[in-house]
């Protein structure tokens, strides 16, 4: 009954310690599982990012001792094969934003930091790049109605983010526990981020292992706010009731403000023939 949304007249407002999965659910045991060849991937790094503060005109804000005033922001790096981003000319990695001088904290420097990260996984080939990390940044994420959705998602920021994508239900498949190539590093400053070691296996709470809306995010090993592992889930679902255009974000309110929000479309398979360059 939980699993379709129904609740029994006898657990209203009652207790739920002691209640298990039905006998019969059949859990999704590795993470392709009964895929067919066609279904989509979506790969999310959160991080938080010094921003800085600018007028409607685009210029820095300077503080009552001339100084550029910058604010930590929050944001989902919507990452994908480096080859589709320079195709479609959204590839936020070669794409440079003016930030403060390291030198001189009150100038702004031009082409000082890149706008995406490039990132790479264990046991994954593909370089990725982010595609987009602001609301109105490109959509990338396109889910065939009907067909199976892959989502990884990466926390590289320093908070447990609750991961919310509307319009269906998914299973976690696995918690892990990334460690970078080169050490621990500052997630605010390091552009290329690469984890090709050993994932350490992680494990699913209770609540984890049926189906949801929304899965917790943990940080991993932060030192001295230095990244020294970072934790992924991944999980997947099937976009089999609706299609339009949806949203996927962090579930704390203040931080869905802070550009923690994409958008993703679902389009019925004959539409999405013609989308063979968004379909990742």
């Amino acid at each position: 009954d939980l699993q379709c949304g129904r609740r029994r007249p006898h657990l209203r407002h009652g207790p739920i310690a002691g209640m298990a999965l039905d006998p019969e659910f059949r859990r999704i045991t590795t993470e392709h599982a009964d895929l067919p060849d066609d279904h989509g991937h979506t790969i999310v790094a959160l991080l938080e990012e010094e921003e800085v503060m600018r007028d409607d005109m685009g210029m820095a804000l300077l503080d009552g001792a001339g100084n550029v005033i910058t604010h930590p922001m929050l944001f989902l790096h919507e990452m994908v094969d480096v080859t589709l981003a320079d195709r479609m000319g959204c590839n936020l990695y070669e794409q440079w934003v003016d930030g403060v001088d390291p030198g001189d904290p009150t100038k702004v420097a031009s082409r000082s930091q890149r706008s995406g990260i490039r990132l790479t996984l264990p046991h994954d080939a593909t370089t990725y790049v982010t595609c987009g990390k602001r609301f109105n940044d490109t959509t990338m994420t396109m889910a065939t109605q009907g067909a199976w959705h892959v989502w990884k998602v990466l926390n590289l920021s320093p908070d447990t983010h609750p991961f919310h994508v509307h319009l269906t239900q998914f299973q976690a498949v696995k918690r892990e526990l990334l460690t970078p190539d080169a050490g621990a590093f500052d997630p605010g400053q390091q552009r290329e981020i690469d984890f090709g070691a050993e994932p350490v296996p992680g494990v699913l709470d209770g609540n984890e292992l049926g189906w949801k809306d929304t899965f917790r995010v943990n940080p991993g090993d932060r030192p001295q706010d230095l990244v020294a592992s970072a934790e992924m889930v991944t999980f997947m679902g099937n976009f089999g009731a609706h299609a339009g255009r949806y949203v996927y974000h962090c579930h704390i309110l203040e931080h869905e403000d802070m550009e923690m929000m994409r958008q993703l479309v679902v389009l019925p398979g004959d539409l999405m023939a013609f989308m063979g360059h968004h379909h990742h």
